[in-house]
């Protein structure tokens, strides 16, 4: 199981902490508050030679999420994820894993500040993705264990809203700790804010590795 740092809602003020914590982690996951902060060139200099994971939660008509991926695979250095919208039409999904790209496509089924869905109407999602193609997911943390049940290791799964018992699950709903989805067979994991609030960011780390 691999660690991702989510960065992509801090403030500038938080710069310096995701400095120190990129050394540390896989991955760095970006978005629209940090993008809409600094350039991309400016990214990569923070975070150095450390793999990319653009989380735009792309939705829109299937030219044009084709485009912007292969367009971001040619301007964000070390471009290696990318989330959509696993909810938009066949063709939008089509057209996000067909672009001409080496990043990994990642589908988002439900976010994980959302506390009312049906588990079965999201599994039926999971498995449409599925059958068009996807193979790796955003996963709610309710759902990992549903989600690994019914697909196994034909899937990798990248889960948000991982905490340790001492931390605030924050706005992320039924979070899960680092052994649970250890156990459940989770392949990645996203933490963001339990590491920029700590006192000592390596030994919070250290706790999650």
């Amino acid at each position: 199981m691999k660690i991702m740092f989510s960065a992509d809602g801090i403030s500038k003020s938080d710069l310096e902490k995701t400095a120190a914590i990129a050394k540390h982690v896989d991955c760095v996951k970006i978005g629209h508050i940090l993008c809409s902060t600094l350039s991309f060139k400016e990214i990569n200099e923070l975070v150095g030679d450390k793999d990319i994971f653009l989380d735009f939660k792309l939705h829109d008509i299937p030219n044009t999420v084709k485009t912007a991926i292969e367009n971001y695979s040619q301007s964000i250095p070390n471009f290696k994820y990318f989330t959509f919208h696993g909810t938009a039409s066949d063709k939008m999904v089509e057209a996000a894993l067909s672009a001409k790209t080496d990043a990994i496509p990642l589908a988002v089924i439900t976010l994980s500040s959302d506390a009312d869905f049906d588990k079965a109407d999201s599994l039926a999602k999971f498995e449409r993705c599925f059958n068009l193609g996807v193979r790796n997911f955003i996963c709610h943390p309710f759902l990992v264990a549903a989600v690994k049940a019914k697909f196994g290791s034909e899937i990798k799964l990248y889960v948000p809203g991982v905490r340790l018992a001492e931390d605030s699950s924050d706005d992320h709903f039924n979070a899960l700790t680092p052994q649970k989805a250890k156990e459940l067979g989770v392949e990645y994991i996203i933490v963001g804010r339990p590491l920029l609030k700590a006192d000592n960011i390596v030994e919070k780390l250290q706790k999650y590795i």
